[in-house]
């Protein structure tokens, strides 16, 4: 069995609920994310990046409000 990564069973779990926005801020924390959402198998997600926690917080509400989806 092949070893997975935190953040490989991260993406594999918002698959998994059909979520596809991610909304967050930069920071050493989220380098994880980013650099995984670079990569082609994970072209699939849109990563909306926010300057600030509450801003995130604020476009995810937006988001899942208008449109009914998790995100």
């Amino acid at each position: 069995m092949k070893s997975r990564t935190g953040i490989e069973l991260f993406l594999s779990t918002l698959r998994e609920y059909n979520i596809d926005h991610i909304f967050g801020n930069p920071g050493t924390s989220e380098s994880a994310i980013t650099n995984a959402l670079a990569l082609p198998e994970h072209k699939d997600f849109k990563y909306f990046l926010a300057v600030q926690e509450g801003v995130a917080m604020g476009m995810a509400d937006g988001w899942a409000r208008s449109t009914g989806k998790t995100a």
